[in-house]
């Protein structure tokens, strides 16, 4: 695994939903000019939480973090969900994955990848890649995170 980076947030008070609670570029991949979106769902995890997103690209077996574009700025969600946004990625296909750490422990407890169709995937295997080209803007890529640890 390449490049984590968390992202710190919780639940806003007063947070604008249409826009993106947590925008940001790939590590060391931030050299393209095509983008993703979307909502992540973690019903019933903690108020207080991290989450990691990191993006994979297609074949690579390599995992980036996304930083955020104000490091000193934590985003916040909008209840169960946050906005996200991932700009100037280079042409290609990646994975998305979000997951929450379990406080002071090694494993995830909440996990998932973006599936394309719905429903909740928690393996590289079975999520769908996103396919950018130069200068798209992909928006609505929507998925969920689940409990993996019950």
């Amino acid at each position: 695994m390449i490049g984590i980076v968390i992202a710190s947030f919780g639940l806003a008070t007063g947070c604008d939903c249409d826009e993106a609670n947590l925008s940001g570029t790939v590590f060391t991949r931030n050299t393209g000019t095509a983008s993703i979106s979307g909502t992540i769902t973690a019903r019933g995890a903690p108020e207080d939480r991290q989450i990691e997103i990191m993006i994979a690209p297609e074949g690579t077996g390599a995992r980036y973090g996304v930083i955020p574009d104000d490091l000193f700025d934590a985003p916040t969600s909008c209840g169960d969900t946050l906005r996200y946004q991932v700009h100037n990625l280079t042409a290609g296909a990646y994975k998305i994955l979000g997951k929450i750490e379990v406080a002071g422990g090694d494993a995830s407890e909440y996990e998932g990848w973006f599936s394309g169709g719905g429903g909740v995937v928690v393996t590289l295997g079975t999520a769908t890649a996103v396919v950018v080209g130069d200068g798209e803007a992909i928006t609505d890529l929507d998925f969920e995170l689940v409990n993996v640890l019950n």
